[in-house]
């Protein structure tokens, strides 16, 4: 397996793939990247709608280095595999040294030409320099072929560190993903790509994707943009979420994103203090000052609030680019969690407990993101509305009502009510 120093960088727009520039790398040992260079090709900004690929990459033709805080610029950090995919490829790489392969241990770098590009996320590529294919060229898998239950029993056995060779090809294409260790993988659903969100064995008896359904239903309800999907739910298993990517246009065509965590250069050492009064600058900076995005941004933090979504990292934000600029991607990875108070999520502003967040903190930010008081009153009503419904809902896509019960503290009473008096308030 040749591993690479420098790749040459394409990225798609207007449906029109580009160079973009190389981007090399420096080691401190073996594989430990040490930090990274990218060139700008003099001729990617005559291209029409070219753009920065990452605010740490300003227009220039000289060569960038990365700062002291981060080996690896921010728009390729969010190329490199989620914790599943790195899992998998670890896997994949060890099984083929098992059978005498020369397959070297990889580090942050080498993921980027691993990952598979038929399924990265966004619009950049990769090429060795010089070379006139993609890299990498894992093929995703089809459902219609392999089935369903082939790859939900392949991501069981791949947690229970039982999985064979050909569980792990049908799940070696995981891309590129904002989410953390879920299973999951691309695949081709009626010969469009899709990611499948599998079961798995940490959920113990709660249908976790099933639930992730709930909660986007509620999120259209609401009026939200969010990543759609519909549910696979085979006889005596648990459910398997297949979405649709956000990132591709209806014809196929590669749609740029960063997530917010570049957005707003976040290194590791800060990655967690960003509140989100500072994201509401970002997005009101990225998207010129549209407060309809800021909007839509406060009324995903009140559902985030008001179902518990703890998950809800910087990883877990993003915008999606367009002929105007940058937008808010749909909201994704947004499932509510009965923990209550364990878990640190995104701090609403600075005061905000980050442990137990109240929906009174979004209403003494809503200045930040341009709402008067009605206007914040309006939006909170809006999201209030379908919460207060997720049992009717949670029933309708099949979930237990003893498993209803055990998710109950996600959906505070406290906070519903809280925002109820609120509404009022602010409406009066």
């Amino acid at each position: 397996m040749k591993l690479f120093d420098e790749l040459d960088v394409y990225v798609e727009v207007g449906g029109l793939t580009v160079r973009a520039g190389r981007l090399g790398a420096s080691f401190v040992g073996g594989r430990s990247l040490g930090g990274s260079w990218f060139t700008y090709d003099q001729d990617y900004f005559s291209v029409a709608g070219a753009y920065e690929l990452s605010p740490d990459l300003p227009r220039t033709h000289s060569r960038t280095y990365s700062g002291p805080d981060r080996a690896l610029f921010f728009a390729f950090q969010d190329l490199t595999p989620d914790d599943w995919g790195r899992m998998v490829m670890r896997a994949k790489l060890a099984s083929d040294r098992q059978v005498g392969l020369n397959t070297p241990v990889v580090g942050d770098f080498d993921y980027l030409a691993l990952a598979s590009d038929e399924s990265r996320l966004g619009a950049i590529r990769f090429a060795s320099v010089g070379g006139s294919t993609w890299l990498s060229e894992v093929t995703v898998p089809e459902l219609e072929v392999n089935g369903l239950a082939a790859f939900t029993g392949a991501a069981a056995r791949f947690e229970e560190h039982e999985a064979d060779e050909r569980d792990l090809m049908l799940l070696g294409a995981p891309g590129t993903s904002a989410g953390g260790a879920r299973p999951k993988v691309a695949a081709r659903v009626g010969g469009e790509l899709k990611m499948l969100k599998l079961p798995s064995s940490r959920d113990g008896g709660r249908d976790g994707e099933a639930w992730e359904f709930t909660a986007i239903q509620l999120a259209e309800q609401a009026g939200l943009e969010v990543q759609t999907g519909r549910l696979c739910r085979p006889a005596g298993m648990k459910s398997t979420l297949v979405l649709y990517r956000f990132d591709r246009t209806e014809s196929g065509n590669r749609i740029g994103f960063i997530s917010a965590r570049t957005a707003m250069e976040l290194p590791d050492h800060t990655f967690n203090t960003a509140t989100y009064e500072d994201f509401a600058d970002c997005v009101d900076m990225l998207t010129g000052g549209d407060r309809n995005q800021l909007r839509e941004l406060f009324k995903r933090i009140a559902f985030t609030v008001l179902i518990n979504n703890i998950d809800d990292h910087w990883k877990n934000h993003g915008f999606l680019r367009g002929e105007c600029g940058w937008r808010l991607s749909p909201a994704f990875d947004v499932n509510p969690s009965p923990s209550i108070g364990s878990v640190s999520s995104r701090q609403i502003n600075s005061k905000d407990d980050p442990r137990k967040r109240s929906i009174l903190s979004l209403v003494a930010s809503k200045d930040a993101f341009g709402l008067s008081k009605g206007d914040a009153g309006h939006a909170l009503a809006e999201v209030l509305a379908p919460v207060r419904t997720w049992e009717k809902v949670a029933a309708s896509v099949g979930i237990a009502e003893a498993e209803m019960k055990s998710m109950a503290p996600a959906f505070s009473t406290e906070q519903q009510q809280l925002a109820e008096r609120e509404i009022a308030r602010l409406i009066a």
